[in-house]
């Protein structure tokens, strides 16, 4: 077996093809969804890391055919795994309405609950009217379900650039 460590993170292991025959395996029978598959890695691994490699908590594993047989591993180690949340710089919520009588009737029944006084962007886009409100209006939230839906992965980039302004109003 041979390996090269090409950094940190990443080996390249190959075995001859007398080494596939010794663990009962071809580039074909590999399978992720594999027990034996898993086995024979570990096997690998195993004896890699007597070679003082240290083997990390994450690993990803390519296999690629050589041409005598062989096999090429590429093992990818991480430490541990790593996410990652976009998060919105834009916490405003819209409230789309399918007609522009919806709209109007959503506006005037907003008026009548709402003691805010908070100013809120309308838009038309593709047929449909959209309101733009701020986290403050999170109350009034049920009332426009009454009416159209709420929507907040949208944003008022989209809207100004694909979008009709309609005009702003006080809620």
């Amino acid at each position: 077996m041979n390996y090269e460590t090409l950094n940190n993170n990443v080996m390249l292991v190959e075995l001859s093809p007398e080494e596939m025959k010794r663990f009962h395996i071809t580039y074909d029978t590999l399978s992720s969804d594999s027990k034996h598959t898993e086995t024979i890695i570990r096997k690998i691994l195993n004896e890699i890391s007597q070679e003082k490699f240290k083997i990390k908590d994450k690993i990803i594993v390519e296999a690629l055919p050589t041409d005598n047989g062989g096999c090429f591993f590429i093992f990818t180690f991480s430490e541990k795994k790593i996410r990652y949340k976009v998060k919105r710089s834009n916490s405003d919520v819209f409230f789309c309405a399918d007609n522009l009588n919806d709209l109007l009737d959503s506006i005037a029944s907003l008026q009548k609950q709402s003691t805010l006084n908070s100013s809120c962007q309308i838009f038309k886009m593709n047929n449909l009217f959209y309101l733009q409100l701020s986290p403050c209006h999170k109350p009034l939230h049920s009332i426009l379900k009454e009416f159209g839906c709420l929507i907040n992965s949208f944003s008022k980039e989209m809207l100004n650039e694909y979008g009709e302004y309609m005009g702003e109003i006080m809620l």
